[in-house]
């Protein structure tokens, strides 16, 4: 797994053969953060899967999709974090994981645009994540509206900004 973790840094910034290659990831070693500034809220998520096809001579040609399980949500209050998975919120029983897929990468600089479709529960938004190195890890951010997943339905959209943060160690 680590051969495999440490491979994807290179892929990511372009230092292996300029022929596509295929990864697929599965660790717990991954961390999905996010953060709810309004709430004052923070919590990670585990389970990380995801498929990586990476060209860095044509990242046009370039594609990923994974998954992350809601059940392993933690905001550090277990009676949150239940109702969280409850149908309420994310409803863990019935929508058991988060998916994206993407739909385009391009070069940006320093780092990559990732744009594709995040799925939470029956709800599908286009969302782009900025891709980068940072301290020998993959490291991808992205900003969502709660409510547009139906999650947080009585707030004001700006109050249901989301920040989501994705760290997939290469060691």
């Amino acid at each position: 797994m680590k051969t495999l973790l440490f491979s994807m840094i290179f892929i990511f910034t372009g230092a292996m053969a300029v022929q596509a290659q295929e990864l697929n990831v599965k660790t717990d070693d991954a961390k999905i953060q996010f953060k709810i500034p309004a709430e004052k809220v923070s919590g990670t998520m585990s389970g990380f899967s995801a498929t990586i096809k990476f060209d860095p001579s044509n990242p046009g040609s370039s594609s990923m999709s994974g998954t992350v399980r809601v059940a392993t949500i933690n905001t550090g209050t277990d009676k949150r974090d239940e109702h969280l998975k409850s149908a309420d919120y994310f409803n863990a029983s019935k929508y058991p994981t988060i998916s994206f897929t993407s739909s385009k990468i391009e070069k940006s600089g320093d780092s990559y645009k990732m744009t594709g479709i995040l799925k939470i529960k029956d709800k599908e938004k286009e969302v782009t994540f900025t891709v980068k190195v940072e301290d020998g890890k993959i490291v991808g951010y992205a900003t969502v509206h709660a409510i547009d997943f139906d999650l947080m339905t009585k707030k004001k959209r700006e109050d249901s900004k989301t920040e989501i943060r994705i760290t997939v160690p290469t060691a």
